[in-house]
């Protein structure tokens, strides 16, 4: 009756083994904050926030820079993984670590 995903599974069952435990390979941890949308973006949260997070990964994209999202809360936990961390949106934190 509904044999579509047959196919999907078959190869997720067959290839399994690559698809759990893995590690990211991101080399760049980008900081986001949800409060700081909420308290300096306020009315104009898309242009102050959003815009300049778009730019960064956009660029870091283009560029074939593999990075990661990491929240402001856990930066002090996920740091060591990257090879630098920025925060984009935010005009204190620019550079937060750089093991060069």
């Amino acid at each position: 009756m509904f044999r579509t995903a047959e196919p999907i599974l078959r190869w997720h069952a067959e290839n399994q083994q690559y698809l759990v435990n893995r590690k990211p390979v991101a080399t760049v941890g980008l900081v986001w904050s949800q409060s700081n949308t909420d308290f300096y973006g306020r009315d104009n949260a898309d242009e102050l926030v959003e815009l300049p997070w778009r730019g960064w990964t956009n660029a870091l994209v283009r560029a074939r820079i593999p990075y990661l999202p990491v929240n402001a809360d856990h930066i002090a936990r996920d740091a060591d993984q990257f090879q630098f961390s920025s925060c984009p949106t935010s005009p204190r934190c620019r550079r937060l670590k750089s093991k060069r």
